[in-house]
């Protein structure tokens, strides 16, 4: 099930993450739309490795949409640093 759509902003000379925000969601809202909200998105900021992000505790009753959204970031984190020599030349 395709809940969220999102990019991940990163800073280009740090590799962290600097910011979520999303394009679209489908969660319910007050349940799993809670792990789109800005407090809890900001516990990722400056975060750069996936131990880091998993670290993170779940949202309470959005336990799926916490681990998808950790997923999603760590995909992000993989796609950056495997391209972030292309992406920057």
């Amino acid at each position: 099930r395709d809940l969220h759509s999102f990019p991940t902003r990163r800073s280009s000379d740090l590799g962290k993450v600097t910011g979520i925000g999303f394009v679209s969601s489908k969660e319910t809202p007050g349940l799993g739309s809670r792990a789109t909200e800005a407090q809890y998105l900001d516990k990722y900021k400056n975060m750069d490795n996936k131990n880091e992000i998993e670290g993170v505790d779940n949202v309470t009753s959005a336990t799926y949409s916490s681990k998808g959204l950790k997923k999603g970031i760590v995909k992000a984190l993989e796609i950056y640093n495997e391209n972030k020599g292309e992406i920057f030349k």
